[in-house]
């Protein structure tokens, strides 16, 4: 009698500990959708607005590149801030099927345009940016995390 009291005992404490860890991990993926989010947007709004900093960087880009500086600044500021709008949007979709496939668009454009964003920063600024590296990095990972994690999915 003991034992099965201590079996159903030890169930409940897995299966409680399995519903925290379930909400641990639905927090911590909502957290890297949202940090990407803000980050997307904060990068976003200086290049649609063509505010000096950015308009001379990809000024210089442009140069480096052989390619119009300003529509290569408003291109990315673009995806950059569809990125932030379908990751947000995407939060507060309740259909499971439609939330995956945005953040399946979302964090693929997110990972290609943090590649981008690091072959610029080797290859054509002068002095690469140790910040916008590690930014581009860490974004990329969480990209990556996120993708693996979406195509696990039985809903997609």
């Amino acid at each position: 009698m003991l034992h099965v009291f201590y079996t159903l005992d030890s169930y409940n404490w897995a299966l409680n500990l399995t519903k925290g860890y379930n909400m641990f991990y639905k927090i911590t993926r909502v957290v890297f959708a949202l940090i990407s989010t803000v980050v997307m947007f904060q990068f976003a709004f200086p290049k649609l607005q063509a505010m000096p900093k950015s308009a001379n960087s990809f000024e210089m880009f442009g140069d480096v590149l052989h390619i119009n500086g300003s529509f290569f600044m408003y291109f990315t500021g673009i995806v950059e801030l569809v990125i932030a709008v379908v990751l947000l949007s995407s939060l507060f979709i309740k259909k499971e099927l439609l939330q995956n496939k945005l953040q399946i668009i979302a964090y693929l454009l997110l990972l290609a345009t943090m590649i981008g964003a690091i072959l610029v920063e080797q290859f054509v600024r002068t002095e690469p940016k140790a910040f916008l590296m590690t930014l581009a990095l860490v974004l990329s990972t969480i990209s990556i995390s996120e993708l693996s994690i979406l195509s696990k999915c039985k809903k997609v």
